[in-house]
């Protein structure tokens, strides 16, 4: 299944930099620590953007815990 509206989905390329892949953000460090430690700096936050995007876009799946 689709997210609703998955079409419009964005990614803005300001928050990336200034806020999720900021080292320096008082809240936006620890994201970016975990992102760097998988592949993702403010070098290649396009590809981060892109990736993001097509998670949005792709299929999705509920799960149910028990």
């Amino acid at each position: 299944m689709k997210l609703p509206n998955h079409e419009k989905a964005i990614v803005a390329m300001e928050k990336l930099m200034n806020y999720i892949l900021s080292t320096s953000h008082p809240v936006g460090a620890s994201k970016a620590a975990f992102f760097k430690k998988v592949g993702f700096t403010a070098v290649n936050a396009t590809e981060l953007r892109d990736e993001l995007l097509a998670i949005a876009r792709g299929d999705v799946y509920e799960v149910e815990e028990k």
